[in-house]
C-alpha cells in the first residue's frame, strides 16, 4: 500500500521531531547538574599582561599598573610586562635615573616580569644598551615583541 506523498513528508517530519527531542533529552540528563557552573580557562588561569609605554609619565603608570595587577585579583595576573618605546627608553638610563624608577623596576623583576626597551628606540634616540638598568631587557623591536606576547596569549594595553 503506497501512502499519499504529503502523508509521508508530515510522517517523516514528525519522525525527525521526535528523534530530535530524545536526543537533546538524552545529552541534557547525560549531565548531571551540580548546581554550579564552570568556568571557563580563561578565567580560570591568571592573566599575563604586556602594557606598552611611550613616554616616561606612562612609563611610571605602567611600572605602577603592573604592581598593581600582580598585587590583587582582579583580574588574577601571573605576570606584568612593560615594553618601552619611543621617548621612554631615555628614562631608562641607569645613571640618570630616580631611585623610585629602579625600585620599581627592581621590585618588578623581581615577581618574574620584565622591562623591556625596544633597540630600534634605542638607536634613535641615541641610548646605548649598556647605558640601561642591569635589569632591563632590550629587544630588537618592540613591535615585534608586543605580538610575540600576544600570540603567547598576553593582554596588550597601549598607553
Amino acid at each position: 500500500m503506497r501512502l499519499p506523498q504529503k502523508l509521508t513528508l508530515s510522517l517523516l517530519a514528525s519522525a525527525l521531531l521526535i528523534l530530535a527531542g530524545c536526543s537533546t533529552t538524552a545529552s541534557a540528563s547525560s549531565t548531571p547538574d551540580t548546581g554550579t557552573t564552570s568556568a571557563s580557562p580563561a578565567e580560570e588561569a591568571p592573566s599575563r599582561t604586556v602594557l606598552s609605554v611611550r613616554t616616561e609619565r606612562h612609563l611610571q603608570v605602567a611600572l605602577h599598573t603592573a604592581h598593581t595587577l600582580l598585587d590583587g585579583d582582579e583580574p588574577p595576573t601571573s605576570r606584568a610586562d612593560v615594553v618601552a618605546c619611543g621617548p621612554s627608553v631615555e628614562a631608562l638610563v641607569a645613571e640618570d635615573m630616580a631611585p623610585e624608577l629602579a625600585t620599581q623596576i627592581e621590585r618588578l623583576t623581581e615577581r618574574g616580569s620584565r622591562v623591556v626597551a625596544c633597540g630600534l628606540s634605542l638607536n634613535q634616540f641615541n641610548v646605548n644598551a649598556e647605558q640601561l638598568h642591569p635589569e632591563v631587557t632590550v629587544v630588537d623591536n618592540a613591535f615585534v615583541e608586543i605580538f610575540r606576547l600576544q600570540r603567547e596569549g598576553f593582554l596588550s594595553i597601549e598607553l
